[in-house]
């Protein structure tokens, strides 16, 4: 269709920030906002998918990740627009925090079992993936924006456009969400951030 761009890798609908299989990325001093999903996505890339076959690389990534001091759900305008969740998370990793945010409704909404410690701390203790957060990554990595079923492949909810976040911000079950983790994991993007290597996202959202 006239103006529609189908992306080489799939990237979700309504999300501002995605960090897939990034090591020591730093997210910070941006104006996340009004991404009806997420306002920050993060989880690991298995080796496996990345064609590694070394069991010492298996959870070689989603390490050592910072989101501060970010304006999320807030224009730069004052202007109050909510993220879905602010932040995503699938579990993965050691090192990773998330601190010293401003939130559009006073506190964060998020989708974390247990929040991690302070990056000063040293963040997250290192867990695997959690399964139940990371089981959609099949069905998505069916995308091929060539053919005509797969452009949206069966039970990836990745390309449905969110419902407008809720001002309440209350957490709901977010798992047909979590069936919809796009194949962006295996390419180890971060939306706008590469694999393994320390950079600094500078975007409002």
């Amino acid at each position: 269709m006239n103006g529609t761009v189908c992306p080489v890798v799939p990237t979700g609908v309504g999300t501002g920030v995605l960090i897939a299989g990034g090591n020591f990325d730093s997210t910070d001093h941006n104006w996340i906002y009004d991404n009806w999903r997420y306002g920050t996505m993060q989880f690991w890339v298995p080796a496996a998918l990345r064609d590694e076959f070394d069991p010492s690389k298996q959870y070689d990534t989603s390490h050592h990740n910072h989101t501060t001091d970010n304006h999320m759900g807030i224009a730069p305008d004052g202007k109050i627009a909510h993220n879905g969740l602010d932040h995503w998370w699938d579990e993965e990793g050691e090192g990773n925090c998330w601190e010293d945010n401003t939130y559009s409704r006073g506190e964060r909404t998020d989708n974390f079992t247990v929040a991690p410690p302070s990056c000063a701390d040293g963040g997250s203790v290192f867990t695997p993936g959690a399964f139940v957060k990371d089981a959609g990554f099949l069905s998505c990595s069916q995308y091929d924006r060539n053919d005509p079923t797969f452009r949206h492949p069966p039970a990836c909810e990745w390309f449905d456009s969110p419902s407008k976040p809720a001002a309440s911000g209350a957490k709901t079950d977010q798992g047909a969400d979590l069936l919809a983790a796009p194949l962006v994991a295996l390419t180890g993007l971060v939306f706008f951030v590469g694999l393994g290597r320390r950079r600094r996202v500078r975007s409002a959202a």
